[in-house]
């Protein structure tokens, strides 16, 4: 389904899951979803687990979870 969706520069990514390049950034620094290192002339590039992972975080939100209470649930084994 996300084979299409392979090393995505953050505009790509924001643009596939309907946010915009600060929130990705916010989330980033907020710690809910990891940095990837630099690849490919200094682009970072983001895969299919970066957007389900922001996809959870939507839905976490919309269901009327805190970011520090998704943190937590992202944090769990």
């Amino acid at each position: 389904m996300f084979e299409h969706h392979k090393n995505l520069t953050i505009g790509q990514l924001a643009k596939a899951v309907g946010v915009n390049v600060e929130t990705i950034r916010f989330h980033q620094r907020k710690a809910l979803l990891p940095t990837p290192d630099r690849l490919y002339g200094s682009i970072r590039r983001y895969n299919e687990a970066d957007m389900r992972r922001i996809q959870f975080i939507k839905r976490a939100q919309v269901l009327g979870f805190k970011l520090d209470e998704i943190v937590g649930l992202l944090s769990r084994p």
